[in-house]
């Protein structure tokens, strides 16, 4: 087995946070609202005047100073009593005015919205069902189906996974292309762990799963994609990503605990019977309720960062480490050994009080060539600006 070596780089001062190995990672926080409001953000230019907003289910805010503008009649949730209606935002021009609009999912089992964008008018937006009852955690959208993004999720009480497209109406529910029978597992209200890569390296994205994958065949009209059970995840997994990390040309999964301590990487090898399987290893085991993830290259080095945290008191005090620190964690990884095939990882703290959602955004936010990280939930909305 390779070895996963981890060491963690505590909190400097205020607002930096430094890495000796390659180079610092340093972030300004941004308190850009401090009521709980949802546990999912998205970014994008509202009214198209060249600055991105930052946009929950309710509420978006204005860049560059992102000052607060209703998109319908805002709410504050209690963080150690309730819920808030927003799992997860994204955003993609349904009616293909020119302007995007908000896709927003509620609770698992609820429904699944989206609001028309207003051309960056001052007024609340007409918001309409994309389906009454939405199943999983972890909805996906990709450019996979559609160029102007698709969603990826499952519905109830079918229990299918699939792909959604927008109704011939406005007020018409979505159409779900299944790619999966009904009563998938993995489609059910309250699973976690999907994500999209290449795992059978013929080019072809696949789906991932905290059980196993579905292959992306030659037609992806071709359905039901084959589907492979594989024992991956050992508390299920949030968002999960697909990369060579060790080199030998297949990609390895990389995923993490939503409600349990860990974050692991999953090497690809080839079994007895010719067939693709993994190898777990952890990477940390020090935090929990890993609810939301993201993969990105942080510093420009073309190795991603594995993004993520606490999202805190995901089951308010009932998960293992609930009521531990609110951490917003990077982890930076190289390949180590003499034959640079093991992997070594280092976890770098940015914040101790905010953590994550069940979604959240790494994006270019200021328009200086640098990604940073936007995040939504029982702590508030807070903007981690990289600098230099």
């Amino acid at each position: 087995m390779l070895a996963a070596v981890l060491a963690v780089t505590a909190l400097s001062a205020a607002w930096g946070c430094g890495d000796n190995r390659r180079g610092a990672l340093a972030f300004r926080k941004r308190i850009i609202d401090p009521a709980f409001r949802s546990e999912g953000v998205t970014v994008f230019d509202v009214d198209r005047d060249g600055h991105l907003d930052l946009v929950t289910e309710e509420l978006w805010y204005a860049g560059p100073d992102f000052a607060p503008r209703e998109i319908r009649p805002p709410r504050a949730w209690d963080p150690l009593t309730a819920y808030a209606h927003c799992f997860g935002a994204f955003h993609r021009d349904v009616d293909g005015d020119g302007y995007d609009d908000l896709i927003a999912f509620g609770p698992p089992g609820e429904d699944a919205l989206w609001c028309k964008n207003p051309e960056g008018a001052d007024v609340h937006w007409a918001c309409a069902q994309i389906a009454p009852s939405a199943s999983g955690e972890m909805p996906l959208l990709t450019t996979l189906f559609e160029p102007a993004g698709s969603l990826v999720m499952g519905i109830e009480p079918e229990r299918v996974l699939g792909w959604m497209t927008p109704g011939p109406a406005r007020e018409a529910p979505w159409q779900m292309n299944p790619l999966t029978p009904p009563d998938f597992p993995q489609a059910a209200r309250y699973e976690h762990g999907l994500g999209l890569g290449d795992v059978s390296g013929d080019g072809r994205d696949d789906i991932l799963t905290g059980s196993g994958w579905l292959e992306q065949p030659a037609d992806r009209a071709a359905v039901p994609w084959p589907w492979h059970p594989v024992a991956i995840c050992p508390n299920n997994c949030s968002h999960m990503f697909a990369f060579d990390f060790d080199g030998d040309g297949r990609n390895d999964l990389i995923g993490a605990s939503p409600h349990s301590y860990g974050a692991y990487w999953w090497r690809q090898i080839t079994d007895a019977a010719g067939q693709i399987a993994f190898v777990a290893h952890e990477i940390d085991t020090s935090l929990s309720q890993n609810h939301a993830a993201r993969l990105a290259d942080l510093d420009g080095d073309s190795r991603p960062e594995f993004i993520t945290g606490k999202r805190w008191w995901a089951h308010f005090d009932q998960d293992p480490g609930a009521r531990e620190p609110a951490v917003l964690a990077v982890y930076r990884w190289e390949r180590a050994g003499g034959d640079g095939r093991e992997v070594a990882w280092t976890r770098v703290d940015l914040d101790d009080d905010s953590g994550i959602g069940s979604q959240f955004e790494v994006i270019d936010v200021g328009g200086d060539g640098r990604l940073d990280i936007v995040v939504s939930n029982k702590k508030g909305l807070h903007l981690f600006e990289q600098a230099d």
